[in-house]
């Protein structure tokens, strides 16, 4: 298979649909306590249909320890810390709504 890791790796082929940028906004706004702390808003997936451990190792073949296994496409950028702080979960990802070959 033919592809182009260098699409979209500066951002780790990371998206997250904009209803679930305003659900982790209002979620944000209502936390108790919350305070001012930095997180990522991330889809659970990338936006490449090729394994994440592919792009890894097509465009940072270095790289080679990973904290979390790789099986398929998951996110390579985290968004465990908004889950956590926020009970936020990212449901629309693009894997639903674009027919695949």
């Amino acid at each position: 298979m033919q592809f182009d890791s260098k699409q979209r790796d500066r951002i780790l082929w990371s998206y997250v649909d904009t209803r679930d940028i305003a659900e982790a906004c209002r979620l944000a706004i209502e936390a108790e306590g919350l305070g001012s702390v930095a997180i990522n808003l991330a889809a659970d997936d990338t936006s490449m249909a090729i394994s994440s451990r592919e792009l890894l190792a097509a465009q940072f073949p270095e790289v080679t320890d990973f904290r979390a296994p790789l099986d398929g496409f998951e996110t390579i950028l985290s968004n465990a810390r908004a889950k956590k702080l926020l009970g936020w979960q990212p449901k629309h990802a693009w894997r639903s709504y674009v027919k695949q070959d």
